[in-house]
């Protein structure tokens, strides 16, 4: 689905990948981030401070400008409160996205095989293009039967 939104601010547990690490199906580094994350109290911490919503994973744009790139996993935050010590404030632009629903369980590595769907399917085919700029994973209840995150990217009609 195609979706408008304003902008938001994220909390995040923010850390650096190499650029090899996205979109490598045998490196692991990013899950190890999460699990980690879950076993250290972070995403506890996270969830205790959220404004609502779900749990995140972002993603800042891949650029060969650079070696690597910044991850975060994150929550929905007030703008007014005050950042806790350890974790960064993430402001996503307003704009247009492409929502994905990852349909499965999480062992099937169902997000690998939808960004490849995206990237093989809905941007060559669909009239839009994926802008320069952070992409979601978005985990939580509600987000449908048998649905394990969405993912949603920035995008724009192709000129």
């Amino acid at each position: 689905r195609i979706e408008k939104r304003g902008s938001f601010s994220l909390i995040a547990a923010v850390r650096s990948f190499p650029n090899a690490a996205a979109g490598d199906s045998d490196n692991h580094e990013i899950h190890n981030f999460w699990m980690e994350c879950g076993e250290n109290g972070t995403i506890s911490a996270l969830k205790r401070r959220a404004a609502g919503g779900a749990l995140c994973g972002v993603c800042e744009s891949v650029s060969s400008d650079r070696p690597d790139f910044r991850y975060g996993i994150a929550v929905p935050y007030h703008d007014a409160a005050p950042v806790p010590a350890g974790f960064e404030r993430w402001t996503i632009e307003a704009g247009t996205w492409a929502v994905f629903q990852c349909i499965g369980r999480d062992e099937d590595n169902i997000i690998g095989e939808t960004w490849g769907k995206i990237f093989r399917e809905f941007l060559p085919q669909s009239g839009y293009e994926m802008l320069d700029r952070a992409d979601l994973e978005v985990f939580g209840d509600g987000l449908g039967e048998g649905v394990f995150c969405e993912i949603w990217i920035p995008v724009r009609k192709k000129a």
